[in-house]
């Protein structure tokens, strides 16, 4: 083990024989090692910053891997402007997921009801394939709202997303705000017809924008 340090650069490791595992104790910014390699103390590393935990055997057919435990729960969080959906249009915020989520509700706000339309609200990946939605339904109730996907629980993974809705009416009003920077926001993003969101749009060019919807995801 000693020898197998040496090799790094002065700095690169700090040896720290203060902590949970003993002598045989090495930590990075990011991960620490423990253990001596015996079998009653055997080597394991950690990944602070995500908990990520260390799988497999080390052989062959089952290497080492660090995985991470994906979050339940993401927000955009922005108020005071209140945005009506345009009728069989696509509205759209670009965001960016900086990890691993395991959603299956959508979280959004509503200052305006339609209670006559049927409407959909969900999330396009960045290449404009629909990821969830809760599908088309009349949305009746006041301010806040947490739905159930259609999809059901599912992970994905960070990288480049698109809050997305749509009305077959001309009144569904959502609560968005200045305070959130997001990647994109449109309301071009395709014709949509009884309410639904389409199974996949070309998104439109990105350009950032100080104006977000207020939503999010959760288990």
């Amino acid at each position: 083990m000693r020898r197998w340090y040496r090799k790094y650069k002065p700095g690169w490791f700090v040896w720290n024989p203060g902590s949970g595992g003993g002598p045989a104790t090495v930590d990075t910014d990011d991960v620490t090692l423990q253990g001596n390699g015996s079998a009653a103390n055997k080597i394991r590393i950690k990944q602070v910053e995500t908990d990520g935990t260390l799988t497999g055997a080390g052989t062959a057919a089952s290497p080492l891997s660090v995985v991470s435990t994906p979050s339940s729960f993401f927000s955009v969080s922005a108020g005071g402007y209140n945005l009506a959906v345009p009728q069989n249009q696509t509205i759209l915020m670009g965001f960016y997921l900086p990890y691993p989520l395991s959603f299956s509700k959508i979280y959004f706000n509503i200052s305006v009801v339609d209670a006559g339309n049927n409407s959909d609200v969900g999330l396009y990946n960045a290449a404009g394939t629909l990821v969830a939605d809760i599908g088309a339904q009349a949305l009746g109730t006041l301010y806040g709202q947490t739905i159930a996907t259609v999809q059901g629980l599912q992970t994905i993974q960070p990288g480049l997303y698109l809050f997305a809705a749509t009305t077959a009416g001309n009144v569904l009003t959502l609560v968005g705000g200045v305070d959130v920077c997001s990647w994109m926001t449109s309301s071009v993003g395709g014709v949509t017809a009884g309410g639904s969101l389409a199974a996949s749009i070309t998104p439109p060019a990105r350009s950032p924008n100080s104006f977000s919807y207020q939503f999010g995801l959760s288990t």
